[in-house]
C-alpha cells in the first residue's frame, strides 16, 4: 500500500465526501499526526479491520445506482493472488444462498406469468 498511496491520492480521495475527511482526521487525532506525510503512515499501519468503516464501504456500494461500484470494488480486490483466494471462498460461502436467490426470481416469474 505504502507505494501506491501518496499525498495527492490521499487529498484526492478524502475531498469527494466530507465523510472521508472525517474518518482521515478520526485517523490523525489516534495517531498524533502532524503531517500529510504522517497520516498516510497511519492509513497504512491500520492492522485491525474496523467494521464501522467496512460498514460504511457496503453502503456506499449498495447507494449506487449500477452494479458498476460493487464490480469494480471486486475486480480491484481480486487483482491480487490473496484477494482471489479470499473472495473465492466468501463467495463458496455465499453459494447456497445465491441459489436460493435464484429459486426465488424463479418462483415469483412464475407466479408473474401464471396470474396473466
Amino acid at each position: 500500500m505504502e507505494e501506491n498511496l501518496t499525498q495527492h491520492v490521499l487529498a484526492s480521495w478524502a475531498e469527494r465526501s466530507p465523510e472521508r475527511m472525517d474518518a482521515l482526521l478520526e485517523i490523525a487525532g489516534e495517531y498524533n499526526v502532524t503531517s500529510p506525510a504522517d497520516t498516510i503512515d497511519a492509513v497504512c499501519s491500520l492492522a485491525v479491520m474496523d467494521t464501522g468503516v467496512l460498514d460504511a464501504v457496503v453502503e456506499y456500494l449498495h447507494r449506487l445506482d449500477d452494479d458498476t461500484g460493487i464490480h469494480d470494488f471486486l475486480s480491484r480486490l481480486t487483482q491480487s493472488v490473496d484477494g482471489r483466494v479470499v473472495t473465492a471462498n466468501v463467495l463458496m460461502e455465499r453459494l447456497t444462498e445465491r441459489i436460493s436467490d435464484t429459486r426465488e426470481q424463479l418462483r415469483a416469474y412464475n407466479q408473474l406469468i401464471n396470474t396473466r
